[in-house]
């Protein structure tokens, strides 16, 4: 079962449970594929607001396996800081990036667990897209009012939010490793 911090949990009755998942207050249904072993033991390794985490996922309309709507095997990974209501992330490992819309169901899915973690989401129209149009970087266009399936994985973390709250720079990995390598002598002539 998925794991979810108590503020999250509750039943909303907008839309029945689906068979094996869990649904939060807000109307978020989730259904945990695989999680790994004891990495939330160590505090550092729970996501927490503030935080920018990469994601893999596909995107569908009508259900899982129905319309693919969007997928980050065509787009590369989507990189965004959760729990800051961000309405959009960045996409690709290309310096100019594109930028793909963060329904707020999709980043509710993130606090609180764990890179590496794989689960379903379903995601209502009040927490998805809502009453807009919206479309995709493959050019679907997803209708208003549209509830959204994801398959996904949280990918890594990007930069955590230690220091400087939710307003902090985002730094890339590259930057981290290059500044970890240096600290340690490694690389260096």
């Amino acid at each position: 079962a998925a794991v979810f911090p108590s503020f999250l949990v509750g039943a909303s009755k907008a839309r029945a449970v689906e068979p094996g998942f869990t649904e939060t207050k807000t109307g978020l249904q989730v259904k945990e594929i695989s999680r790994p072993d004891g990495m939330e033991r160590l505090a550092t390794n729970v996501l927490k607001a503030g935080d920018y985490i990469r994601v893999d996922y596909k995107l569908y309309t009508g259900g899982f396996g129905g319309t693919l709507v969007e997928s980050t095997d065509k787009t590369g990974p989507v990189e965004f800081q959760i729990g800051v209501s961000a309405k959009q992330g960045t996409t690709g490992m290309k310096k100019v990036k594109d930028f793909v819309n963060i329904p707020p169901g999709l980043d509710e899915s993130c606090i609180g667990q764990v890179v590496g973690l794989k689960q379903q989401l379903i995601v209502p129209p009040s927490i998805g897209y809502g009453k807009q149009s919206v479309t995709t970087l493959s050019g679907a266009t997803v209708p208003a009012d549209t509830t959204l399936y994801y398959d996904m994985r949280i990918r890594s973390r990007v930069f955590a939010s230690i220091v400087g709250g939710p307003a902090q720079e985002n730094f890339l990995e590259v930057d981290q490793v290059a500044k970890l390598n240096a600290l340690l002598g490694i690389g260096q002539e």
